[in-house]
């Protein structure tokens, strides 16, 4: 990413195997470019790994939608070679100037927030005002998609310190512990497993809500 190139990782069938030029007809006008072709084998079995990146100016397209249409271009492109739906198969490459770009906007935003602020972030308690810029910039370069599994990250961390704080207030404060329904201490340490359910729906449905 950052540079719009991809690989992926197919069996070999028949001869030459050259994608170059492969592309989507129409006002897009987009092609595939081989950067780099090699054969190997994967368990015996004769693959060949290609290297690409559009044949097109991609200067004034963010990288995510580089990569974008590099898979659209590579699913056509590979149709008869392609495994089974749900095998790994394409991956992009990440550009090392990209990853350090990422890492210093993460760096930058937590120079800028206060000692308490960096801590709590650090732990992720409590997000920077305005919202992770790490989580903008992975969606940016690598998609929404990408930019979706760190932000649930950090909620479901933040969901934890909830479900923590509930846990050691019920076990310290009023003496929950595992024991007989008949037992105070026993009702309690199932309202505590009642409230765990309702505590992971409600996460679950915060998760989709943002």
């Amino acid at each position: 990413a950052g540079g719009g190139e991809e690989h992926f990782f197919l069996p070999a069938r028949g001869g030459g195997g050259s994608l170059g030029g492969a592309g989507a007809e129409g006002p897009t006008r987009r092609a595939l470019k081989e950067r780099a072709v090699a054969d190997t084998t994967f368990h015996g079995v004769p693959h060949r790994i290609w290297l690409l990146e559009l044949d097109s100016n991609t200067d004034s397209e963010s990288e995510s939608l580089q990569l974008h249409w590099l898979g659209l271009l590579a699913e056509h492109a590979t149709n008869a070679v392609r495994p089974a739906k749900g095998v790994p198969w394409i991956w992009p490459l990440h550009n090392n100037d990209v990853s350090a770009a990422i890492l210093t906007a993460y760096m930058s935003q937590a120079d800028a927030l206060t000692w308490w602020r960096q801590v709590l972030w650090a732990l992720r308690m409590l997000p920077p005002p305005g919202g992770s810029e790490t989580e903008r910039q992975l969606a940016r370069h690598y998609g929404a998609a990408v930019a979706y599994v760190f932000a649930w990250s950090n909620l479901y961390l933040r969901g934890l310190w909830v479900l923590v704080a509930f846990m050691l207030l019920a076990y310290y404060v009023l003496d929950a512990a595992p024991g007989d329904l008949g037992t105070s201490s026993g009702a309690l340490w199932n309202a505590l497993q009642f409230f765990t359910l309702l505590w992971s729906a409600a996460l679950a449905d915060a998760g989709r809500s943002q």
